[in-house]
């Protein structure tokens, strides 16, 4: 689950960076990070379903 973490990390910084440099609008990155963090969360409780 660490790779997965990092992956997302990566993303959100991404966006962040993004955001600070103007290429993309605030509710974009909102956007964007909503649904990042949807699919991670789901990406784990995936994983924790097979572990148990």
């Amino acid at each position: 689950m660490r790779i997965e973490h990092q992956v997302a990390q990566t993303r959100f910084d991404r966006l962040s960076q993004l955001l600070r440099e103007g290429a993309i609008s605030q509710q974009a990155t909102d956007t964007a990070s909503a649904k990042l963090a949807e699919v991670t969360t789901s990406t784990l409780r995936r994983k924790l379903s097979y572990a148990y």
